[in-house]
């Protein structure tokens, strides 16, 4: 709570103060001064967020002056991301940005790229979801960004934390196929992974030496998802013993999908019911995971 109170007050205090002082910049709303409580500021900055830019002008300049509104409007968003304030500011948004043909496709890229992209510091599916649904409701089904967006949300919706993982069947070295649901160890691990992914070859390494990943109460599945099998059939690892290296027949995970990859490596954590605790997260978040249950168990 106190990080959180010191940042709302450092963002929504200084920031809006700060950003008017330059040239060329957001117009933030004008904070009233009677109001000091963090909460009652950044109610207020994210309810009238929007009211002095002007979505009609098209220009490169103006275009740009959104983006620096875009990124500080989902920064202060992402600590917000399930309340219905946040609902309220996302849908004042889309009705004026959305609002215009020309615009659309602008507003939905960055909208994309910010919140969706696995290496963007703002990514977070919660929120990105309140914007796909709004622009859902927003425009008429036909539209194409509607049908992206219904598409989009039904693919970030899968598996969701809290969810009992999609169960799929996979194949060992040695050809014998099992399923998910098979795996009886009170933690999986999922690390979908390809052996032509640069990012994947950097980080296996790391992952086989973290010693939390290779605790007995943990399986760890090495999953090759696609569908390219005689490729990764050539490709020998050195494994831990709780390590399981499959790949996905006919590559099903990718082709159905039964998974949501925007990237590779992608690891989910699951517990013994293969409810997910942990989606697309880092080492960090499954480790910190990991030490907690172990520090709860009597």
């Amino acid at each position: 709570m106190i990080r959180r109170f010191l940042f709302i007050w450092a963002v929504v205090s200084p920031v809006c103060c700060a950003f008017s002082q330059q040239t060329v910049a957001f117009p933030y709303p004008d904070i009233p001064s009677t109001l000091v409580e963090p909460q009652e500021r950044l109610t207020f900055v994210l309810n009238h967020f929007w009211e002095q830019y002007h979505f009609d002008d098209t220009t490169l300049s103006n275009r740009r002056i959104a983006e620096q509104g875009i990124a500080d409007f989902l920064n202060l968003l992402n600590y917000e991301s399930d309340s219905a304030l946040c609902r309220r500011a996302v849908d004042a948004f889309v009705e004026k940005g959305f609002a215009n043909e020309a615009q659309r496709g602008y507003f939905e890229q960055k909208l994309t790229h910010y919140l969706s992209n696995p290496e963007s510091p703002l990514r977070n599916e919660s929120v990105y979801a309140h914007f796909l649904r709004g622009i859902v409701a927003y425009l008429p089904a036909s539209d194409a960004i509607a049908e992206r967006s219904t598409q989009m949300l039904r693919l970030i919706g899968m598996n969701a934390v809290g969810d009992v993982a999609t169960d799929f069947c996979f194949r060992l070295r040695d050809g014998q196929q099992k399923r998910l649901s098979d795996i009886k160890s009170p933690f999986t691990l999922l690390i979908f992974s390809d052996p032509e992914c640069e990012h994947c070859r950097e980080a296996l390494p790391r992952l086989v030496a973290e010693d939390a990943l290779k605790d007995e109460r943990l399986s760890v599945l090495l999953v090759y998802p696609d569908s390219n099998t005689p490729h990764w059939l050539k490709v020998q690892r050195s494994l831990p013993a709780n390590w399981w290296d499959v790949c996905s027949p006919n590559g099903e995970i990718m082709r159905s999908p039964l998974y949501h990859l925007p990237s590779l490596p992608s690891l989910y954590l699951l517990d013994a019911r293969k409810c997910v605790l942990i989606k697309d997260g880092t080492l960090e978040q499954v480790t910190d995971a990991l030490h907690r249950a172990k520090d709860s168990t009597p």
